[in-house]
């Protein structure tokens, strides 16, 4: 892709488009920074999670917690895959990766002005 003045970045296909980032759209920048405490997925979820259910008076995080473990014992895969993974973590996987690495040694390092000897 090359830079053009207005902005405009030329992709492969030679169309054009808006040039990203903070740095060509300071629009962008969200000023008001993080979103205030209470007000993300995680925090919300807590805070519910920690609210007494009306019927049987416990937490709503222990009645869910509950209600996997019976599906569990019923022999729900799906529900005995999460407290496994909630209690013993998620199983490490193994990756393989193959290609060929090349080291190229310069022989002016560690010598003094750079200069090989010769």
């Amino acid at each position: 892709m090359s830079k053009k003045k207005d902005g405009l970045v030329k992709q492969e296909n030679n169309k054009e488009k808006p040039a990203t980032g903070f740095h060509t759209n300071p629009e962008r920048i969200n000023k008001k920074g993080r979103p205030p405490a209470g007000e993300s997925w995680a925090e919300i979820l807590r805070e519910i999670g920690e609210e007494i259910h009306p019927k049987t008076g416990k937490p709503f995080k222990e009645a869910v917690s509950r209600k996997i473990w019976n599906k569990a014992v019923g022999g729900d895969t799906q529900s005995i895959k999460e407290i496994m993974n909630r209690m013993d973590g998620m199983p490490k996987q193994s990756h393989e990766v193959e290609g060929n690495v090349t080291f190229v040694i310069d022989k002016s390092l560690g010598q003094k002005g750079g200069e090989p000897k010769e």
